[in-house]
């Protein structure tokens, strides 16, 4: 099995937890692949030429420490991003692994709840509940891991219906504008992720529209 590390400190810190298990590996971004993007970068003809048509972007970019992300180790630069992520996952996670997390997960916290995201099939919702989970998280990682993978708004209803009314079911992904909310509410979920709503409001007006969003 492949066991994870749940901090003791969780206890007094966190009261809910979601596994993922949309994300077994660094997805195959063909946007980046086609416009050069790489982490780190590479430096290519085509980086440095677009350095130099925005001096503006380049010089604020080599006058301020190296950025990271904020959910992520301090210690790990945005361009270790890639490899960082990599050194998290596990493809050889089982059922069983999961069944631990969630056993660990009610020694530390008790009063916790707990969680499965990245579930689209509703004989896998079954099997989370079966585990011991809370609810699931209806996630196709926004559709980035396999092109293929089915929308989360039409896996919805099979999934309430399968797992019946007394398990938390959350929609996540493809949810643009409130409309999109009502419908997944009407189709049975309890509730709904909206994490580019706070995302455009950060980029546009900073923490302080953050605030005004909460």
């Amino acid at each position: 099995g492949c066991h994870v590390d749940i901090p003791r400190r969780a206890a007094t810190v966190v009261a809910a937890q979601a596994l993922t298990v949309d994300l077994t590996w660094y997805g195959n971004r063909e946007r980046d692949k086609r416009n050069g993007f790489t982490i780190p970068p590479n430096y290519s003809v085509r980086q440095v030429v677009d350095a130099l048509a925005r001096p503006a972007w380049t010089w604020d970019l080599l006058t301020h420490d190296v950025y990271s992300y904020a959910n992520i180790d301090a210690d790990v630069p945005a361009e270790a991003l890639a490899d960082f992520i990599n050194a998290q996952m596990a493809p050889d996670f089982t059922w069983d692994d999961a069944a631990w997390v969630v056993s660990e997960w009610r020694r530390r916290v008790p009063d916790g709840k707990v969680a499965m995201k990245g579930i689209v099939r509703p004989d896998d919702a079954l099997r989370a509940r079966d585990a011991g989970f809370d609810g699931v998280w209806v996630s196709n990682h926004g559709g980035r891991q396999l092109d293929g993978a089915p929308a989360p708004i039409d896996v919805l209803a099979p999934i309430r219906a399968a797992v019946g009314d007394d398990f938390d079911v959350i929609l996540d992904g493809g949810v643009q504008r409130g409309t999109d909310i009502l419908k997944a509410l009407a189709l049975g979920a309890d509730g709904v992720g909206v994490g580019k709503a706070f995302l455009y409001g950060l980029g546009a007006g900073g923490r302080n529209i953050i605030d005004k969003q909460n």
